[in-house]
């Protein structure tokens, strides 16, 4: 008997000689718990849950658990990718404003 059901895969990407890209399923999974998502993402489970409170990554509740879809959790890193000329500048380093000086100036005191 076989089942039609959405299936969550974690892929992986290699480059080769001749410029084009392969790209393999390691994992397929079902749907993927926001633990399996922020290892896949490197980055902490709460990220995860945050990104699904403030609604930017659709998931599923089934009771308190959560359950990411396999096209919604591609959805959100392709919406998240950045590409060169899309990334915010960064901001020149310079001192703390909320820290004090050392040393105080007459301006000061």
């Amino acid at each position: 008997m076989t089942q039609n059901r959405y299936v969550a895969a974690i892929f992986t990407e290699s480059a080769n000689p001749d410029g084009s890209v392969t790209v393999r399923p390691v994992t397929v999974l079902p749907y993927l718990t926001p633990k399996q998502l922020a290892d896949t993402l490197h980055v902490s489970r709460q990220t995860i849950y945050n990104k699904i409170n403030d609604g930017t990554l659709p998931a599923a509740r089934i009771g308190s658990l959560a359950r990411i879809s396999a096209p919604d959790a591609a959805a959100f890193i392709e919406k998240m990718r950045l590409s060169e000329y899309e990334r915010p500048p960064r901001k020149p380093a310079g001192p703390d404003p909320r820290t004090p000086p050392l040393f105080p100036t007459e301006e000061d005191e």
